[in-house]
């Protein structure tokens, strides 16, 4: 049971517990891993749940524009859908990037 002590907690995808922060030591600047608090990881959690939900309203309001045949409600929501995508890669991006 060697190293049982230094198990790591499960992570969600994309979204870590630490920060990189970068320090400037004599000429050179080094990364260190930064804890975030609970309230940071709840808050980043909440942030990807929101992002989420809005993209899934987004997809449900174009399912029912299209079995209301109206063609400028279907455009909008799938434009907001499309939008909510985009800003779930960016924010997945920028998670991965550190």
């Amino acid at each position: 049971m060697c190293g049982a002590s230094h198990a790591q907690p499960p992570q969600l995808s994309g979204w870590g517990t630490t920060d990189l922060k970068p320090i400037h030591v004599g000429g050179g600047t080094y990364s260190v891993e930064i804890p975030k608090s609970k309230a940071r990881q709840e808050a980043d959690i909440k942030q990807v749940v929101e992002a989420t939900k809005s993209e899934y309203l987004a997809r449900v309001n174009a399912s029912e524009a299209m079995r209301q045949d109206d063609l400028k409600t279907v455009q909008d929501a799938l434009h907001t859908a499309i939008e909510a995508e985009k800003v779930m890669q960016k924010r997945i991006e920028s998670a991965l990037a550190g």
